[in-house]
């Protein structure tokens, strides 16, 4: 399904089996584990083309150079404008340049003045007063190059293996409903319910940061 951040093959992958028997509730669950990563995260995570409209007061009223934006990585920027007036952007040192884009941590530095000095190289103060149009987000199915690394805009692994996880914890939950354990003759088995947490702080790592104000 589009927006899935992972699939049935990798699920089963790690699992280790290759029987069809199951295919359909791991796809749902698969649907669902990445709509509850995408929520606790407060992060889009797919690639999207979306406009936003900034404050330039996001930057402490104008005070520093740096703006970050809602979705990250950034992949492209169509248009960018600030007070109306457009701005040119791009990516290494370039003095030419308005504002130099760092992608993969989804964030903007305003490199030329905007007003007299001292205010130089800061965002123009005011309300929603930046617009930009970009495309951001990563990709899943994971593009090639033709070599065995992931691009940068690739879904990172760490985190495709959380939504792993919680179809795995999801897809076993579905039978044991209620259930705290099992007995076996002497042994009693209490059931898991928590991530594995190792997994658990990778989610820890992609939860979105709050926007600064």
């Amino acid at each position: 399904m589009t927006g899935d951040l992972t699939n049935k093959g990798a699920v089963k992958t790690h699992w280790e089996v290759t029987v069809a028997d199951s295919d359909t509730a791991i796809d749902r669950f698969i649907s669902i584990a990445s709509s509850l990563f995408k929520r606790e995260t407060a992060w889009p995570v797919s690639r999207v083309q979306r406009t936003d409209v900034l404050d330039g007061d996001r930057s402490y009223r104008g005070a520093r150079p740096r703006l970050d934006l809602p979705h990250w990585p950034i992949n492209s920027v169509t248009s960018l404008k600030e007070n109306g007036k457009t701005l040119s952007v791009g990516t290494g040192y370039d003095t030419s340049l308005d504002v130099l884009i760092y992608a993969q941590h989804g964030y903007l530095v305003r490199q030329r003045a905007t007003t007299v000095p001292p205010y130089d190289f800061h965002w123009a103060a005011g309300m929603q007063n930046i617009e930009i149009t970009y495309n951001a987000g990563y990709d899943f199915p994971r593009v090639t190059d033709g070599s065995a690394n992931d691009l940068p805009t690739d879904l990172p692994r760490a985190l495709e293996m959380v939504v792993i996880e919680l179809v795995s914890l999801m897809f076993n939950e579905r039978k044991r409903m209620g259930e705290g354990g099992k007995s076996y003759a002497d042994w009693n088995v209490q059931f898991i319910r928590e991530l594995n947490p190792t997994v658990a702080a990778a989610l820890m790592n992609y939860r979105r940061r709050p926007f600064r104000t």
